[in-house]
């Protein structure tokens, strides 16, 4: 059973939270923009959508899982992205704050097919402040977060989806007060910070 996202991030208060057809828009934040939300949490995509890019990207079974239950998400104001599937050629409605796509995970793994092609892993997710892509190894399942775009240099690790997602949206929410109002710098909000190791 894929973690329930909304569930970990119940420490925010309800500020006019909204549902639409497609994701949960979580904690109004009016400092940082009219239309921004702390969290937004997608429902799951259409099967045909899912299933079309699980066999194109040879997604191992915790993605699978996953977007079983969510199509991805961008918490605590993007600072993490989760990637989500999205229908080839579909466009963002720059109109509709609520029409927010996710991340396409598609667009990302064929950005980064070079450096990939040696490497048995794909691209789930990323940190915005420099862009540190987190990666699933599709034999081990461990997940692994970048330094930036470099692929040969390791900023933290974890054994599984379940243990990132766990972990990181606990140390995240302890940077944010209830209201979503960010208590660091943005730097701090990066993921093991401590010197990082070149694989």
């Amino acid at each position: 059973m894929a973690l329930d996202l909304i569930a970990q991030l119940r420490k925010f208060q309800n500020v006019s939270d909204r549902e639409t057809s497609d994701a949960f828009f979580l904690t109004h934040v009016p400092a940082v923009g009219s239309a921004a939300f702390l969290n937004i949490v997608y429902k799951a995509a259409p099967t045909q959508v899912r299933e079309e890019i699980v066999r194109e990207l040879r997604l191992p079974p915790p993605m699978i899982e996953f977007y079983s239950a969510w199509n991805g998400a961008r918490l605590f104001v993007g600072a993490l992205s989760i990637y989500g599937c999205v229908p080839e050629g579909q466009l963002l409605d720059r109109t509709d704050p609520t029409k927010l796509l996710p991340f396409n995970i598609r667009e990302v793994n064929h950005e980064f097919q070079r450096q990939l092609q040696d490497r048995d892993v794909v691209c789930v997710g990323s940190y915005s402040y420099d862009r540190s892509i987190v990666c699933m190894d599709s034999r081990s399942q461990a997940v692994t977060c970048h330094v930036g775009k470099d692929f040969g240099r390791v900023r933290q690790e974890w054994t599984s989806l379940d243990q990132w997602l766990t972990n990181e949206l606990a140390r995240l929410s302890l940077l944010f007060d209830e209201r979503g109002n960010r208590l660091v710098e943005k730097d701090r909000l990066l993921p093991g910070l401590e010197p990082a190791r070149v694989v």
